[in-house]
């Protein structure tokens, strides 16, 4: 054993590679011998076990320990070296690098000396005890004038501990299992160490106790750091408050105990009314900054078991628990009320900051998780709606947070659509009142087919796809939809339509979608006489340097516009003069009873005479019956869409 050990000291040193000797060798001369050649650590034969394992564990704690050490100090030494050679002049900071050097040395070599394991043994057959070195180090005592028992290890036990340990000692010895637990102690100095201890009785064949031997490891660094990791898991580093995570899991054990319980709970949602004006004026440092005041000032107003949280940006989320909905009104109101008294100043200007909150009860009758947290969204959503700086209590009747939720449930319905290609495309003629015009137009409308097969109206889905942002993913299918139909079509008909395509507000503020209309354009080989875009003046109106440019760039390669609904906007004609539209369409509110009705026959007059003017075509939508036509043709109208040409179709009947 020694030649081996003599061996492989020649390669290792002693921290590189700890070496334990065991043998029945029990002599001073060969316990010196083996510890001169090299071995770290001498056991007798037979080897208690736990013992050998406390050494084992120890010896690999300083393992770590060294290594940690050698890597850190070759790792700091290596950016001194760099920054030596790269910042001569910088002696300040290569002092201040050195000064950091030795505050991690002196840190690693605190964790080493923490890190050891203490043994310690109880004889039981002379009445003596034996304490190892590191046990004197964790309980904080001097190994020259305190003298060590196993009595006296229960008086450092922190007393908030000691029934514990009291309880698990009794159980081990009952029921003759080693002791295995978790415990505080509190050192002479104040400091509060964690501990994990092992040990068991070493008895005779009779049963008689001969000894008790013991492994006792400081974690209280181990405990901190998973401390401080539990908590950063589940607080928002920003605020310090409840992150999402945790309060979902908080909600969820709430949604449980009212359904166990029948107990009544609150949940709130609170979105900041206008925060993006600070972030976009100020930065987000500003943002951050009013962020964390209001964050500690709402806190001070809330109960000491109120669940407060960050569910991101500037929202919060709040869980009233074992409140009803007068209390929580209550509260909300003390709350929106403390708000007007909050002044956030930044850069010498002074803002104040309102919020639109949303409130679902939490009862037995709730539903799951997700269910939950939808429901205040959508209340949230609507106190927004309702004009800002209010509270929105979302109770599941006939409201418009009710309204909103179906149109969320639509949001699923036009994906699973999207995905399982159940959208189609119809037309609608557009005829000409003139014979000179040449062709007439069909404009194109979507339509989506349920699993059943019913075909379902745009007015179903299109408020929800326009709502939550759907309606560019659709534009896009309808071009590419269109584009293709348009292409076949041509080439095994040999006619001549013009086929509408209308474009949404969002498509018009998507700053790809005009790139991918004119890469479509040019992939399909569509031609402009087959086929002119609409959009709504409303729309127009709303995205109007984005209209401008669609509009600009498409008539560029020879493509038409329509402008339709026009004349709901309150500027309809000072608009128009700066959109280069070619086909101007009548809302249908003035086309209705043109024939009896003398203003809108005006309404209508008044339109063409100006779209004439400034050298554009007129359509009247909603024309219902033969009257209705004949007078649009006396005035001059262009062309003509409605019921009385025909109803919106699908595309296969004009192809059959």
């Amino acid at each position: 054993g020694l030649e081996v050990l003599k061996r492989v000291r020649k390669r290792y040193s002693m921290s590189e590679l700890p070496v334990i000797m065991a043998s029945v060798k029990g002599e001073s001369q060969d316990i010196v011998e083996a510890l001169d050649t090299g071995a770290n650590d001498y056991l007798t034969k037979p080897v208690d076990h736990m013992v050998l394992c406390a050494r084992i564990k120890s010896h690999l704690a300083h393992k770590r320990t060294e290594d940690e050490l050698v890597k850190t100090r070759n790792e700091l030494e290596q950016r001194v070296r760099e920054r030596t050679a790269t910042l001569v002049e910088a002696n300040d900071a290569l002092q201040k690098e050195v000064r950091e050097r030795r505050v991690v040395e002196e840190r690693l070599r605190e964790a080493q000396r923490i890190a050891h394991l203490g043994i310690w043994e109880a004889d039981y057959t002379n009445n003596s005890d034996y304490w190892s070195e590191e046990v004197f180090d964790i309980f904080g005592v001097n190994r020259e004038t305190f003298i060590p028992s196993a009595d006296k290890i229960m008086e450092f036990v922190h007393p908030d501990d000691r029934a514990l340990v009291n309880d698990h000692v009794a159980y081990c010895r009952q029921n003759r299992v080693p002791f295995n637990l978790k415990y505080r102690i509190v050192r002479p100095d104040g400091n509060i160490r964690y501990l994990h201890g092992q040990g068991k009785t070493i008895r005779d064949d009779a049963g008689n106790p001969l000894r008790f031997v013991g492994a006792i490891l400081d974690i209280t660094q181990m405990s901190e750091l998973s401390e401080r990791l539990t908590y950063q898991s589940s607080h928002d580093p920003l605020s310090g408050l409840l992150n999402r995570r945790e309060f979902e899991f908080r909600l969820h054990q709430t949604l449980e105990k009212a359904k166990s319980e029948g107990s009544e709970h609150v949940l709130c949602y609170l979105d900041l009314d206008q925060f993006k004006i600070i972030n976009n004026t100020y930065g987000h440092t500003a943002g951050d900054e009013l962020l964390r005041q209001l964050s500690r000032y709402l806190q001070q107003k809330l109960r000491k078991r109120d669940v407060f949280a960050r569910m991101g940006g500037d929202e919060f989320g709040l869980l009233l628990e074992y409140c009803q909905l007068g209390e929580a009104k209550r509260i909300l109101d003390s709350i929106r009320q403390a708000l007007d008294r909050f002044e956030f100043e930044w850069e010498g200007r002074v803002f104040t900051v309102t919020a639109s909150i949303g409130v679902v009860p939490v009862n037995k009758d709730s539903g799951g998780l997700t269910e939950t947290l939808s429901g205040v969204d959508i209340a949230c959503y609507a106190a927004k709606e309702a004009g800002r700086n209010r509270v929105y209590i979302h109770t599941g009747e006939k409201d418009s947070a009710n309204l909103r939720h179906k149109e969320m449930y639509w949001v699923d319905r036009i994906n699973l659509a999207m995905q399982e290609d159940r959208f189609y495309l119809y037309y609608q003629p557009v005829i000409a009142l003139n014979d000179s015009l040449g062709n007439n137009h069909l404009e194109l409308f979507i339509r989506m087919k349920d699993p059943s097969g019913e075909i379902i109206a745009p007015g179903a889905f299109l408020p929800a796809a326009e709502r939550y942002g759907l309606s560019t993913r659709i534009d896009r299918w309808v071009i590419q939809t269109a584009f293709s139909w348009i292409e076949a079509f041509a080439e095994s008909s040999g006619q001549n339509y013009c086929f509408g395509i209308n474009l949404s507000g969002q498509s018009l503020a998507d700053e790809d979608m005009l790139e991918f209309i004119v890469s479509e354009i040019k992939r399909k080989q569509v031609l402009p006489h087959n086929a002119y875009f609409e959009i709504t003046e409303t729309a127009a109106i709303e995205n109007f340097k984005n209209a401008q440019r669609f509009i600009k760039t498409l008539r560029k390669k020879g493509f038409q516009f329509a402008l339709d609904d026009f004349g709901s906007g309150l500027s309809s004609f000072s608009y128009l003069r700066n959109l280069d539209v070619d086909l101007l369409k009548i809302d249908g509110q003035f086309v209705k009873n043109i024939a009896k009705d003398k203003i809108n026959r005006e309404m209508v007059i008044a339109i063409d005479r100006i779209c004439k003017t400034m050298g554009k075509k007129t359509v009247a939508e909603f024309v219902e019956d033969e009257l209705t036509a004949k007078k649009l043709r006396e005035i001059g109208i262009d062309y003509a869409q409605g019921y009385y040409y025909g109803r919106p179709e699908s595309l296969d009947k004009l192809q059959d």
